[in-house]
């Protein structure tokens, strides 16, 4: 008797031909479409040296980010970033 097929789909990663397979132990190269996007972005944070930090607000300090933001049309970043810079003296 058959196995009943997976309402999923098949898992690659039984089959040893597998490309998902031969690419997790290493054996073949990443697919080609994706390596420019990829640089494209690693880019962009490289040439900036952006880190990555997580910040608490209260609820007062979020509601004036969310109304900065929709006031100058801007990300919540850029905002935070402005801020912070202005209060160090960075500008």
């Amino acid at each position: 008797m058959a196995a009943k097929a997976s309402a999923l789909g098949s898992n690659p990663l039984k089959r040893s031909e597998s490309v998902v397979r031969d690419m997790l132990r290493g054996a073949r190269q990443q697919p080609q479409g994706t390596e420019p996007a990829r640089e494209a972005a690693s880019q962009d944070t490289e040439s900036q040296k952006m880190l990555r930090k997580t910040i608490y607000f209260d609820e007062a300090e979020w509601q004036a980010i969310r109304a900065r933001c929709f006031k100058d049309d801007s990300t919540y970043t850029d905002v935070v970033r402005a801020a912070v810079r202005i209060y160090l003296g960075i500008v």
